[in-house]
């Protein structure tokens, strides 16, 4: 958002204080976004406290976000489809083998 910074201050200057509509309504443009992006942000909860003495440690980890529908379903693809190459690698297989038995 730093490039509303100065379009927000030249609204505020030639828009509010120097009379401007057109520069007020992309101010308010300008504002609004600013205020969607903050109602929007994360709100940060701490989740464990406690005091640490000297020698004991700390392991931080984090996963990542869980898989979205779009995620889901590509894996899905990806394991049928390996599965039909397994199946058809055993079957070729299978096959050469018959076509080359050793009487």
């Amino acid at each position: 958002m730093a490039l509303l910074d100065p379009i927000r201050a030249r609204a505020l200057t030639k828009g509010l204080f120097g009379n401007s509509r057109v520069w007020l309504v992309i101010g308010m443009v300008a504002w609004g976004i600013r205020a969607i992006s903050w109602a929007r942000r994360p709100i940060e909860t701490t989740i464990f406290r406690e005091v640490i003495e000297p020698g004991q440690t700390v392991t931080i980890s984090a996963t990542g976000p869980p898989p979205t529908r779009r995620d889901h379903r590509k894996g899905l693809k990806t394991e049928r489809s390996l599965a039909r190459r397994e199946t058809r690698e055993k079957l070729s297989t299978a096959r050469m083998r018959h076509r080359h038995r050793v009487l």
